[in-house]
C-alpha cells in the first residue's frame, strides 16, 4: 500500500523539529559526563517515494450539452508505482461556461454551453499538475411524445397525430416526419406519416411511433360514419329478354366518405311482369318485354334519393350450336351440318338455312345450306373448320375426313357402285407380307404404303374366271398403314369382300416347307421371284383334300395346272390325296407372288408340303444353274425353242447316268463337256420316250460338264431331272 503524501510530509517536519530540541539538550549536559552521549542513536529515517506525474482519463472526450463526464485521476511515483488519486488531487475547468467539475471529479456540461466549445480538466497534486480537453457535443434524445394521446375519428375521416423529441439540453423539436409509424389494427385504422385514416368502427387502436430508439403510443377510437343519401346506378338501362343487369347503390355518409352499398340496401321493381330484381343484390332480370322503375331503400327509412329505369327488349341470339360437332367422314361422302341458334331467354331457333356457312381447309366444300361434301380422291387424312355466322354470333366446329378403316384380319363386305371409286385403310401390325384379297366379279384393288404415290404398288383384277383375285403387300414395320382404292368398271353396284391377311412363310427357290392347315381355313403363302420372265413348277403332297388355290401376280390372277394339261386347273380335285406339281406361266419379273392352300372339306387337319421351282429358259451360251449330284430337280418348261440348262462336277471316276422323267409332253436331254453345247458326251435321247437317260463315260473324275433340258415343239413339259 502507498503511504499517504499528505502524511508522510507532516512526519518528516516532526522529525526534523524533534532532532532539534535533542541537540539543544546534548550541549548543556558536558558537567554531567553521563549524557556525553554513550549508548544514544543519532541515525535518520529516508524518506517514502515521490509523485512524479498525473493522468486524467478520459482523455479528449466529447461530451454532449445538458449531460455529465466523470474523470479519474491516476498518479505515477518514483519507483513506478501508481495510484487513484481521483479523490485527492485538487479538479478545476478551464471554461466554466463550457464545464463545471466537482471534487468528486464529475464534470457537467450546462445547456448554454457552446456547441464545439472546449474546456480543459485540470488535476493538481504536491505540485504535480494532469489535464484533458472536454469538448462540448450537440444534445442527445431523452423522450419521445405522441400527441394527442388519444383520439376519437368518425369512419372515414382522418387525424394527424405529432410525435415531439426532448433532448438532454431540455429542448424539444417535431420529429413526425422522422418517425416510423405503426398501427396494431389495420383493418380499423391505417397511420402514414402520422396521418390516422379511419377505416372502420373500433376502440383500443394503438397507433405507435418509434424515433432514435425510442418508442411512444396514441390510443385511437374509430366511430361509424352515417348514410345521409344513396344514389343508383346506372340511372337508366335497357337489355334483352333473359338478360340480366346489376345495379349499384352508393351511399353519402355524414363525413366526406362514399360507399357502396349495394348488399345493404333492399331492392325492388314495379314491374315484375317486364323485370324481376334480386332484393339483396340488386342484379335485374328481363323477365318479359316492357319497362320497370327500380328503387331500393335503406334500413328500411331512407328511400333513394333516385330511381333508375329498366327497359326490355326482345331477345337476342346469345349463341350459335353447330350438330354434328366436329364428325369424322370417310372420304368421297357428305356430311350435313345444322346451325341452332339459342337466344337470351333460353328458346331455340334453327338458322341452318339463315345463317352464314364458310370453310377452311381442305378440298371439301360446303353449301349454303350447310351441306359438306369430301371428294373421293382427296388427301387421306384432312381437317377443314366449319363456321356458321349470323351478325356479331359465330360458331364453329371442325371436320375430319380420311378413308374408310377396315380391321386387317377381318373380312369387310362393301357396296361398288358403277363406274367409282372407294378407299379404305388398313394398319397392319406386324412386318412381312399380306395377301391383299377382294372377291367378286370386275373389280379392280390397288393398294400401296402411300396414299397419294403408290397406287398400284399392288393391283389385282377380277374376272369371271378369276373370282378370288389378290396381290402382296410387304410391310418393313409394326403398324404400318397400307391405303386401299377399289373400282368397279362394271355395270350396276357389285358387293364384295374385302380383307388383307399375313402370310404364312415365304417359299424359297427349291426349299421344300411343310405344313398343316386346321379345318375350314386357308392359308396364304408368298413366292419371292426376282429374275427374268420365266415359269413356275409348284410340287406338292396334299392328303386330305385341301385346295390348292389361286397363284397370283400384281397383274393377273393367275391359276394352277392339274396333271392332264398345263396351266388350266387351279385345284386340286377335293376328296383325294394327291402327290404332284402344278404349273404357271407368264411370271413378268422381280416381284412376289402368293399361294393359298385352303381346307374346303372339313374333314380334319391336313398336313402339306409346298415347293417352288422356277425354270430358266433361253440360254445358248453358258450354264446358269447347279445340278447337284443325287438330287432331283423338278421344273417347268415352256415349249421350245428354248431349254433349261445346268452344269455339275463329279467327283469320281465312275459311270454315271442322267434320267429325264417327263411328266407333262416329253422333253430331250443332251450332255455336253463344253459350256457352248456342241460336244456330246455319251448318247442323246430324243423326245418320243416316256424315261430318256444319257450314260456319262467313266473317268470323268472332277471334270464339268453341261446338261440341257429342251421341251416340244409345242405344249411344253414339266420334268424331274435326276443324276
Amino acid at each position: 500500500m502507498k503511504p499517504n503524501p499528505v502524511w508522510t510530509s507532516s512526519r518528516a517536519i516532526l522529525v526534523a523539529a524533534l532532532f532539534m530540541i535533542l541537540a539543544a539538550c546534548g550541549g548543556g549536559g558536558g558537567g554531567g559526563g553521563a549524557g556525553t552521549g554513550a549508548g544514544t542513536d543519532t541515525g535518520t529515517t529516508p524518506p517514502g517515494p515521490k509523485l512524479q506525474t498525473i493522468a486524467v482519463t478520459p482523455d479528449t472526450t466529447t461530451v454532449p450539452r445538458g449531460t455529465t463526464q466523470a474523470f479519474a485521476a491516476t498518479g505515477t511515483y518514483s519507483d513506478g508505482s501508481t495510484a487513484d488519486i481521483t479523490s485527492t488531487v485538487t479538479w478545476a475547468s478551464g471554461s466554466l461556461a463550457n464545464a463545471t467539475i466537482a471534487a468528486t471529479g464529475l464534470a457537467t456540461v450546462p445547456n448554454t454551453a457552446v456547441l464545439s466549445g472546449t474546456s480543459v480538466i485540470s488535476a493538481t497534486l504536491s505540485g504535480v499538475t494532469g489535464s484533458t480537453t472536454l469538448t462540448v457535443g450537440n444534445p442527445v434524445l431523452t423522450t419521445l411524445a405522441v400527441s394527442p394521446a388519444t383520439q376519437t375519428i368518425t369512419q372515414g375521416l382522418t387525424a394527424n397525430l405529432t410525435a415531439t423529441g426532448t433532448y438532454s439540453d431540455g429542448t424539444s423539436t417535431d420529429v413526425t416526419a422522422q418517425a416510423t409509424w405503426a398501427t396494431t389494427d389495420a383493418p380499423k385504422a391505417t397511420v402514414a406519416g402520422g396521418v390516422v385514416t379511419a377505416v372502420s368502427a373500433g376502440t383500443g387502436i394503438i397507433i405507435t411511433a418509434s424515433f432514435g430508439g425510442i418508442t411512444a403510443t396514441a390510443s385511437i377510437t374509430v366511430t361509424a360514419a352515417v348514410v345521409v343519401s344513396f344514389s343508383i346506378t346506372p340511372a337508366s338501362a335497357s337489355i334483352a329478354k333473359g338478360l340480366t343487369q346489376a345495379f349499384t347503390a352508393t351511399a353519402t355518409y355524414n363525413t366526406t366518405l362514399k360507399g357502396d352499398i349495394t348488399g345493404q340496401v333492399v331492392w325492388s321493381s314495379t314491374n315484375t311482369g317486364a323485370a324481376t330484381i334480386v332484393s339483396s343484390t340488386g342484379v335485374a332480370t328481363g323477365a318479359g318485354i316492357g319497362s320497370s322503375t327500380i328503387s331500393a331503400s335503406y334500413n328500411g327509412t331512407l328511400a333513394g334519393s333516385n330511381t333508375a329505369a329498366l327497359t326490355v327488349t326482345a331477345p337476342d341470339l346469345a349463341s350459335i350450336l353447330i350438330t354434328p360437332a366436329n364428325p369424322f367422314v370417310v372420304l368421297g361422302t357428305t356430311q350435313q351440318f345444322t346451325a341452332t341458334g339459342i337466344y337470351t331467354d333460353g328458346t331455340q331457333a334453327d338458322l341452318t338455312n339463315s345463317v352464314t356457312w364458310s370453310i377452311t381447309g381442305l378440298a371439301a366444300t360446303l353449301s349454303p345450306t350447310g351441306l359438306a361434301s369430301v371428294p373421293a380422291g382427296s388427301s387421306p387424312s384432312f381437317t377443314s373448320t366449319i363456321t356458321a355466322t349470323s351478325g356479331t354470333v359465330s360458331a364453329s366446329t371442325t371436320l375430319t375426313a380420311d378413308v374408310q378403316t377396315l380391321a386387317y384380319d377381318k373380312p369387310t363386305s362393301v357396296t361398288l357402285p358403277f363406274n367409282t371409286r372407294v378407299y379404305y385403310k388398313v394398319t397392319l401390325p406386324t412386318a412381312g407380307d399380306y395377301i391383299i384379297k377382294a372377291s367378286n366379279d370386275d373389280v379392280y384393288t390397288y393398294a400401296g404404303l402411300d396414299y397419294a404415290v403408290s397406287f398400284g404398288t399392288c393391283t389385282t383384277n377380277n374376272n369371271a374366271a378369276n373370282k378370288s383375285s389378290g396381290c402382296v403387300v410387304t410391310t418393313t414395320a409394326i403398324d404400318t398403314v397400307v391405303y386401299l382404292q377399289q373400282y368397279n368398271a362394271s355395270a350396276g353396284s357389285r358387293t364384295l369382300t374385302f380383307w388383307a391377311t399375313p402370310s404364312s412363310g415365304v417359299l424359297t427357290q427349291g426349299t421344300a416347307m411343310n405344313g398343316t392347315n386346321p379345318t375350314g381355313a386357308e392359308q396364304f403363302y408368298t413366292v419371292q421371284y426376282d429374275a427374268s420372265p420365266t415359269d413356275l413348277t409348284l410340287t406338292h403332297t396334299i392328303t386330305n383334300g385341301l385346295t390348292l388355290s389361286s397363284l397370283g401376280d400384281a397383274a393377273n390372277d393367275l391359276s394352277l395346272a392339274s396333271n392332264g394339261a398345263p396351266c388350266t386347273d387351279r385345284f386340286i380335285l377335293q376328296g383325294t390325296v394327291q402327290t404332284g406339281s402344278r404349273c404357271l406361266n407368264g411370271f413378268t419379273g422381280a416381284k412376289k407372288y402368293w399361294v393359298s392352300v385352303a381346307d374346303n372339306i372339313g374333314n380334319g387337319t391336313t398336313a402339306f408340303t409346298l415347293k417352288a421351282l422356277f425354270a430358266n429358259q433361253g440360254s445358248t451360251t453358258a450354264p446358269t444353274q447347279v445340278f447337284p449330284g443325287a438330287v432331283t430337280v423338278s421344273e417347268v418348261l415352256s415349249a421350245a425353242p428354248g431349254g433349261s440348262y445346268y452344269w455339275v462336277t463329279y467327283g469320281n471316276t465312275n459311270a454315271h447316268t442322267v434320267t429325264l422323267l417327263p411328266r407333262v409332253n416329253d422333253a430331250d436331254l443332251y450332255v455336253y463337256s463344253d459350256a457352248a453345247f456342241t460336244a456330246l458326251v455319251g448318247s442323246s435321247v430324243t423326245a418320243g420316250t416316256v424315261q430318256e437317260s444319257v450314260t456319262i463315260p467313266a473317268g470323268l473324275a472332277s471334270t464339268t460338264f453341261y446338261i440341257k433340258v429342251s421341251s416340244p415343239a409345242t405344249g411344253g413339259t414339266s420334268f424331274d431331272l435326276t443324276p
